[in-house]
Parts: structure tokens; sequence; C-alpha cells
């Protein structure tokens, strides 16, 4: 039986999101340690998305 397409979609972003979340989160100083433009271009090339997908996949506009 194959799944429906939206829940194989969320399956592929779910890795990309819980990365985003997990990096985003480190703090050095009570500061976020890595920027955010620098945290989508680390995902894009780890993922093989770009960038612009990336932060429509952070965001929840795909």
């Amino acid at each position: 039986m194959r799944m429906a397409k939206k829940e194989t979609t969320e399956e592929k972003y779910r890795p990309v999101r819980i990365e985003y979340t997990k990096t985003s989160n480190i703090t050095e100083l009570g500061v976020q340690k890595y920027s955010d433009n620098y945290i989508i271009r680390a995902l894009a090339r780890k993922f093989f998305y770009s960038p612009t997908t990336i932060e429509k996949i952070i965001y929840s506009r795909v």
C-alpha cells in the first residue's frame, strides 16, 4: 500500500527540521552560536537542497 504524498514528503523533510532545531538551539554565552543564514546554507549542503528549499521546509511553506 502506498502512503499518501503528504506523509512521505513530511518524512523526507522531518530530518531537516530536526537538524535545524538542534543547530539553532546551540548557544554560547547565552547567544545563538550560528546565524540562521549559516544554518540554512549548512543544511542545504548536507541534505542536497537549495538554500531556498531549506527555508521553505523550515518555515513550513512547502
